[in-house]
């Protein structure tokens, strides 16, 4: 609608007549006849800032307060299984977001069982917050030998269902002196 009355005025009210002003009474070149036709796009821009100045104001305040929600939702950050001796958590609880670190199990078993019962830690982590491995929407995947990938992408369909997160998979030698073969960490959504 306000488009409408935005060409009723400046176009068909002040643009068409001052052209055929120009051209018929006052007999001027194509040139001014063809700026006059312009003129409505100028005879716009009061109006068009004043109606989009209300509706940039609106949605800046609607913007700030999302903002202000997403900042006290984040203020408070919880950790879990923090361990002191390493000088890491577990699990971190931020907003939104869970980062899960170093999801590792059975160190000296083989790479299968390792990669299942990583994934067991993981289940287990999330549950701390509640979550499932529905709601991990990225993975780095660490492993002493990279070939042994299609391991680890059999137990991920098992374990996700088709709903898999983003992955990176990465061939690393860890400090590790023991059997460790595959760790992985994580990012949750809770989306709540």
């Amino acid at each position: 609608m306000f488009d409408l009355y935005s060409l009723a005025v400046c176009m068909w009210g002040i643009a068409v007549p001052l052209a055929a002003a120009g051209t018929f009474l006052l007999d001027r070149p194509l040139l001014v006849v063809h700026a006059c036709t312009g003129l409505d796009e100028v005879g716009k821009i009061p109006w068009v800032m004043g109606h989009y100045r209300k509706r940039f104001r609106r949605n800046m305040e609607a913007l700030e307060n999302m903002i202000k929600k997403e900042c006290r939702s984040m203020k408070e950050i919880k950790r879990y299984e923090v361990n002191e001796e390493w000088a890491h958590s577990g699990i971190v609880q931020a907003g939104d977001y869970c980062f899960l670190n170093y999801c590792v199990r059975n160190i000296d078993g083989p790479i299968e069982r390792q990669v299942r019962e990583a994934f067991d830690v993981m289940e287990e982590r999330l549950a701390l917050v509640g979550l499932t491995l529905e709601h991990v929407v990225q993975m780095n995947c660490l492993f002493k030998n990279i070939w042994d990938i299609p391991v680890m992408e059999q137990v991920v369909k098992e374990r996700f269902h088709g709903k898999y997160p983003a992955r990176k998979s990465i061939q690393t030698e860890f400090a590790d002196h023991g059997g460790l073969l595959f760790q992985v960490d994580a990012i949750a959504y809770s989306g709540k």
